[in-house]
Order: structure tokens, then sequence, then C-alpha cells
């Protein structure tokens, strides 16, 4: 299915705009930076682990 294009500029803006978040954050403080990754990372996992429950689909799992 075809996305359109506000999805795929969200896409975009959240690729390349959260690591380049935490650059910049990694520049004045390490380990703030360091948790926010670990975070939004549990967040993808769990995210996805809801997901792969709810429907039997996930794209990670």
């Amino acid at each position: 299915m075809p996305i359109s294009l506000a999805d795929f500029a969200v896409a975009i803006v959240l690729l390349f705009g959260v690591p380049l978040l935490l650059v910049l954050v990694a520049k004045r403080n390490r380990r703030w930076a360091a948790w926010c990754g670990a975070w939004i990372s549990v967040f993808i996992l769990v995210g996805n682990a809801v997901e792969k429950l709810a429907t039997g689909q996930s794209g990670l799992f």
C-alpha cells in the first residue's frame, strides 16, 4: 500500500531528526543522550511486541 506524502515526511523527520537530536544532546551531556537513546529503543521494541501480540504482524519480529 503506498504511503501519503505526509507519512513520508514524518518518516524522514523521524529517521534523521531523532539521531541528529541525540548527537546534539550528546555534545552537552553524554549520559542523558545515552538514556534517551535507550528509552527510544525500549519504546520501539515494546511497541512492536504489543503490535505482534495484538495483530500477529510486526515489521520487527
